[in-house]
């Protein structure tokens, strides 16, 4: 099969804007569409990894009493990102940072 200069192959172009919608998510207002005002007020979209299977996003919050709480509400955050996303397979990691 000949190669087409400058071409792509179709995963990179899909992994490509999806790394776009991950930037576009982390804006602050966006943000607080998805996880809701409260949430988003003390964590941030930190990391963002897909693969064939799953895509995993990390979310730092501010405290350890916030991923305390925040991991009760998974579920429905996964369902929003996912939303937001449009994938079907989503995992939401949450830790304490900047």
């Amino acid at each position: 099969m000949k190669k087409i200069d400058g071409a792509r192959a179709a995963g990179d172009i899909v992994r490509a804007g999806i790394g776009n919608q991950a930037k576009s998510m982390a804006d602050a207002e966006r943000w607080a569409q998805i996880a809701g005002s409260p949430l988003a007020q003390k964590s941030q979209p930190s990391q963002c990894e897909y693969s064939e299977e799953i895509m995993t996003l990390t979310i730092n919050v501010a405290e350890q009493s916030i991923l305390s709480a925040v991991r009760f509400r998974r579920a429905q955050i996964e369902r929003r990102v996912a939303a937001f996303f449009g994938c079907k397979k989503i995992k939401v990691d949450f830790r304490v940072g900047p």
